[in-house]
């Protein structure tokens, strides 16, 4: 079903409105015309009821009663179709009549004093009063041809429904070049919108409308489009990093076989190339994961298997580990304070493993490593100091995937993924966390909610 444009529907909308109004207001002049009609006829009708007992009582009592219509006759105003009809108290009957009498029963009326009578069906409006005359109760009854009010009403109904019609058109016409005005920036923007592609999305921000609606639209768009540029630029950067460290092991790879295949060679040269192949494939394997885990954590699928640690323990195991490190670097390694967290302990680990080790290899021979455990209400520190020296610039891109502060890529054991996996673990657990340089000294600092 195809569904109509904002234009139409705005149009079809001012149309509807005006038609309502329209609508409303002609009732309302109808209703107030009419009431106008019978007022003045209430008016016409009462007076000459007056007129004519006024007459009545002044009248002669040598006047014959067969002269009482032609004496009457000029109680009745003008040339207006009206009849005026006299009782008695036994029924005699008296008309001064123009055209009127008899159209009705008027038996049906008698005595109605001063009620103002409408038959729509004979197109009269009758009205009754009572007198005393001559020792006698008589009846007065005067009647009006409304004719021209009903011609007056029909044709205000007939210009009424052409100027409804009239105004519908008018306005809905009016209604479509307002819309199509107003919209048409819009319009501008959709098409602006069709043509955006990923290659260079920051140049082809939409250009900002003067109204205020759609200059909100139009910067949500751009600010969306941003986010979009600097998505596809971090997804290009890390396939292209990902193709060169998948590459160095491959031609490795294939370089060994190669060699190896160029000769016969002895069981042991065999084993020895398969060893050297098998290193080289856990580093790919290892790096995949790695990927894998962050892929998993930025599309929120990683699921936690969270119990309470102890920090200070999980540290002093890990450092134990990577003791042969540390002593073969003359290291001196300090690990003061302690904390208890509710975490997955196999993530935790995996973080405080790579702050750990880049901390034991890219210390200098005979420095010092510090661990520090604080905590502060709600929050828990973990602060991994080391001697370095590194630029702004190194230390702005420390976290970055693939990125190295040595500039050397695939040396077999690191390739630039261990700060950026310890910043999804942190965000997993609500966490975060913070590079810092001073005097000499780097402090990666992982924060924690604390259960105290």
């Amino acid at each position: 079903m195809k569904r109509w444009s904002l234009v139409y529907q705005l149009s079809a909308l001012f149309s509807a409105v005006s038609v309502i109004v329209s609508l409303f207001t002609g009732w309302a002049l109808m209703y107030a015309v009419d009431n106008h009609f019978v007022d003045m006829d209430r008016q016409v009708l009462q007076q000459s009821l007056k007129d004519a007992e006024k007459v009545l009582q002044q009248l002669d009592d040598s006047i014959d009663l067969d002269e009482l219509p032609s004496v009457l006759g000029s109680v009745l105003p003008g040339p207006m179709a009206m009849s005026l009809l006299l009782k008695d108290d036994i029924g005699h009957l008296w008309a001064v009549d123009r055209g009127l009498f008899p159209t009705i029963d008027i038996e049906l009326f008698w005595p109605k004093n001063e009620q103002l009578l409408t038959l729509e069906s004979s197109n009269l409006r009758i009205m009754t009063d009572q007198l005393h005359f001559r020792d006698k109760e008589w009846s007065l009854l005067v009647m009006m041809d409304m004719q021209h009010h009903v011609h007056f009403m029909h044709d205000f109904k007939v210009y009424l429904w052409i100027g409804l019609m009239l105004s519908a058109i008018l306005v809905g016409g009016l209604g479509y070049v307002i819309a199509l005005g107003l919209l048409s920036p819009l319009s501008r923007l959709a098409q602006r919108m069709q043509v955006v592609s990923a290659q260079d999305m920051k140049a082809q921000q939409l250009p900002l409308p003067e109204t205020a609606e759609l200059r909100a639209l139009a910067d949500s768009f751009n600010t969306m489009l941003m986010r979009l540029a600097g998505t596809f630029d971090r997804l290009q950067e890390v396939s292209a990093n990902m193709a060169h460290e998948l590459r160095t092991p491959l031609n490795a790879l294939m370089l060994q076989a190669q060699v190896t295949l160029s000769q016969p060679r002895s069981v042991a040269e065999y084993e020895d190339q398969l060893e050297a192949s098998l290193e080289e494939l856990s580093q790919m394997s290892r790096m995949v994961e790695d990927m894998l885990f962050l892929a998993r954590s930025d599309n929120g699928l990683t699921t936690l298997k969270c119990s309470l640690i102890d920090i200070d323990s999980l540290l002093r195991k890990i450092c134990h580990f990577y003791l042969p490190i540390s002593e073969s670097k003359n290291l001196e390694v300090s690990l003061t304070g302690a904390a208890r967290v509710y975490a997955d302990e196999g993530l935790l680990r995996r973080a405080f493993v790579n702050l750990i080790s880049n901390a034991f290899t890219y210390a200098p021979v005979g420095s010092r490593v510090k661990i520090e455990v604080s905590v502060d209400r709600d929050e828990c520190t973990i602060c991994f100091e080391n001697q370095a020296s590194l630029t702004d610039l190194q230390l702005s891109r420390l976290c970055d995937r693939f990125w190295r502060a040595d500039g050397v890529r695939g040396d077999g054991v690191h390739v630039g993924l261990g700060l950026a996996i310890v910043v999804s673990i942190a965000q997993l657990h609500n966490g975060s966390l913070s590079l810092l340089q001073q005097d000499g000294q780097l402090q990666v600092k992982l924060y924690l909610p604390s259960l105290n």
